[in-house]
């Protein structure tokens, strides 16, 4: 009996030690396995590229995926943001650009052009940011259709750019094609049919939609002066607006700034129906 007992004994003392052995193993095989972080995190963060013998961005995963969620600008500035064309069709040709302006927020590049085509066309516009060393880490794409021939525009280019870049450059490239078919302009549409009101400096256009039908699409624009010279400008978008029915966009005050103006005009940017071809 006390043979047997000796016996369990033993065993208990081997199964303990085992388990002793077992994880020790596995503590140690985990701090083996690991990347050494031998590494300066700190310039490797700020160069966005860490060495493959470096791994101290594992315990910032789930901070970086919420930083990622957040809305990042990159400080624009009119007067240094060259815009180029990127086409050498005629269309692109007659384009002007006339002044372009940065919104109070430095969330917009706003460029005031003019369509000097005959006909009606569609415009795209690319912001593309670089990095110091010449990467392009974001793109940014903005189309406007229908406008007018002879007509100014308004079109307003986000400037958001990802989380952590460093952008040091960023370029502005515009194309300018005839109107697709399936876009009608409206010519029974004008500055003449808004009524405007200035609401402590939000400009409010209100469109009243007497014609005979549906208009798919209408966006304004304001211009603002100063001693008769423009000196900011932005878009009202309307949206569609059903026969018999008001539609209304708003040039908005924070967008704007606190810029001093004595006045101010409202412009037709474009007025569309949508032709469903069955696509």
């Amino acid at each position: 009996m006390e043979t047997e007992t000796k016996k369990s004994s033993n065993i208990i003392v081997y199964i303990i030690i085992g388990l002793v052995f077992l994880i020790c193993g596995f503590v140690v095989g985990y701090f083996v396995l690991q990347k050494p972080c031998n590494c300066d995190c700190k310039k490797a963060e700020e160069l966005s590229k860490p060495t493959d013998n470096c791994d101290c961005n594992n315990d910032k995963d789930k901070e970086d995926d919420i930083l990622n969620l957040t809305d990042v600008y990159t400080k624009l500035e009119a007067e240094k943001t060259e815009i180029i064309a990127d086409s050498t069709n005629d269309y692109t040709k007659n384009i002007e650009i006339i002044n372009k302006y940065v919104s109070k927020d430095n969330h917009s590049l706003i460029i005031h052009a003019k369509n000097n085509n005959k006909e009606a066309i569609e415009v795209s516009f690319d912001i593309n940011f670089y990095d110091s060393e010449g990467y392009n880490i974001n793109y940014s794409n903005t189309k406007l259709y229908g406008i007018s021939p002879e007509h100014d525009f308004i079109i307003v280019i986000s400037s958001y750019n990802r989380k952590n870049a460093d952008t040091v450059r960023y370029d502005i490239k515009y194309t300018a094609n005839k109107l697709v078919s399936y876009y009608s302009i409206r010519n029974d549409i004008s500055e003449k049919d808004f009524d405007v009101v200035d609401i402590n400096g939000n400009i409010q256009v209100t469109y009243k939609n007497n014609t005979k039908s549906d208009v798919s699409m209408i966006s304004a624009a304001c211009i603002y002066y100063k001693d008769n010279k423009e000196v900011f400008a932005t878009n009202a978008y309307i949206g569609k607006v059903a026969k018999g029915a008001t539609g209304q966009g708003t040039c908005f005050k924070h967008i704007v700034g606190d810029i001093s103006y004595d006045k101010y005009k409202v412009i037709l940017i474009n007025a569309y129906d949508y032709i469903d071809e069955g696509w």
